[in-house]
């Protein structure tokens, strides 16, 4: 009955994420949609997969705050092409992006993966898994085509991240990295 209820609840965060253009909102709805994930894994693999999880969504919070400041909205749907014309801005988003698809060798992934084989997973619990992966893929790659690739537009004045900033964004990425070698070291133990 839990399976049912999670898997529910998250399906429509699924589709509130797919809707929004607002990164705050997305980050919301993306910790919803991959709750199911964290209550079907044991302790030790659900710690680690939420911790890695709330790092990368973190991140892309953070890059809402940026777009907020520098735009007047963490609204994304007008500001395209951000590797272009900001290229710092453009790779942790990226990287926060690509963490959050599952994408190897991301701390997500790792934990995604030792998660689901240390778990006893039934039919419900592999339906769960293969809609929360396929979610978290498609949810990053549209978000990653309107931002970050495209053609930048003109009507923007575009403004890169700061040195405060990317120190910040840089030891998040580290702070990713030492969790991708535990994740490894977890998958390989």
């Amino acid at each position: 009955p839990i399976a049912i209820v999670a898997l529910v609840a998250s399906l429509f965060s699924l589709y509130k994420a797919n809707k929004t253009t607002n990164l705050y909102k997305l980050s919301y709805y993306i910790l919803f949609f991959n709750a199911p994930m964290l209550i079907m894994f044991q302790t030790r693999e659900s710690t680690l997969y939420g911790v890695s999880l709330l790092l990368a969504l973190l991140g892309i919070f953070m890059m809402g705050k940026y777009y907020e400041r520098n735009y007047g909205s963490a609204n994304y749907r007008s500001i395209t092409g951000i590797t272009l014309v900001t290229p710092y801005a453009g790779l942790m988003l990226t990287i926060y992006l690509t963490a959050l698809a599952l994408y190897p060798p991301f701390p997500n992934s790792l934990m995604f993966l030792n998660g689901i084989l240390n778990s006893e997973l039934s039919t419900l619990w592999y339906i769960a898994v293969v809609i929360i992966f396929f979610g978290n893929f498609l949810i990053a790659v549209r978000v990653m085509a309107k931002t970050v690739f495209g053609k930048p537009n003109t009507n923007v004045h575009y403004i890169d991240l700061g040195p405060k900033e990317r120190w910040l964004h840089l030891t998040m990425f580290i702070i990713l990295l030492v969790l991708s070698a535990v994740g490894l070291k977890e998958l390989l133990a």
